[in-house]
């Protein structure tokens, strides 16, 4: 997670699929999706 943190930082942008919320907490923006459609868009304040 630390490296994808940082290639965010240096601008890179970075798309991951996850089930743990432990890895999701950390996004910046998360979707959430239920039999392929969105249910849910969180982002955090910046």
């Amino acid at each position: 997670m630390d490296l994808l943190i940082d290639l965010v930082k240096q601008g890179i942008t970075v798309v991951m699929a996850t089930h743990a919320l432990v890895h999701a907490n950390r996004a910046d923006r998360t979707i959430e999706l239920l039999d392929g459609r969105i249910t849910g868009e969180f982002a955090k304040p910046q």
